[in-house]
């Protein structure tokens, strides 16, 4: 939705919204019971969660503005589209590395196995050959322990872990 549809609909109270067909046939296909099913599902959204969405929209605007302001040279020529780029990134969405950024919604999600890399397996840093093989192993072991909690099914853990095991061999040799 664009901003002004989000704008009209935190100004009305909490909206109802029907999922369509093809999103109840699939529900369908998993939780009906004695040839039971849902005709329609339907589903609430608070005002607040629309209010919420703008807020973040004008937060990282508003910083997105004060940056560029910042940054432009002297010359009162523009920033150059990489400075542009980078400042996007950053405060549009907050993604201090550049680049784009994929947001997820885990809300109500159950989680059975989750580890965090940063810090621990980091490609990103690998300055040479034997960095990056090890940085392979970290990875593969991280597969081990996925593999361990049920988390990744068994045989693409079995396969995965090869293609590791032979990427840190290829990247040993000189």
């Amino acid at each position: 939705m664009g901003i002004r549809t989000i704008e009209q609909l935190a100004a009305n109270e909490d909206k109802h919204f029907i999922l369509g067909a093809d999103i109840v046939g699939f529900v369908n296909r998993y939780v009906a019971e004695d040839g039971y099913g849902y005709m329609e599902i339907e589903y609430a959204v608070g005002q607040h969660e629309f209010e919420q969405v703008l807020d973040t929209v004008r937060n990282r605007l508003l910083d997105f503005v004060l940056k560029v302001d910042e940054n432009w040279p002297t010359e009162n020529s523009p920033p150059s589209k990489d400075e542009l780029s980078k400042l996007v990134s950053v405060t549009i969405y907050n993604n201090s590395q550049g680049g784009s950024m994929s947001v997820f919604d885990q809300r109500g999600q159950q989680v059975q196995y989750q580890y965090n890399a940063a810090g621990d397996i980091n490609i990103d840093a690998v300055g040479n050959k034997n960095e990056l093989a090890d940085e392979l192993v970290k990875l593969r072991l991280e597969i081990e322990r996925a593999k361990d909690s049920n988390a990744i099914d068994t045989d693409i853990t079995i396969e995965t872990e090869y293609h590791l095991l032979q990427a840190a061999k290829e990247a040993r040799k000189e």
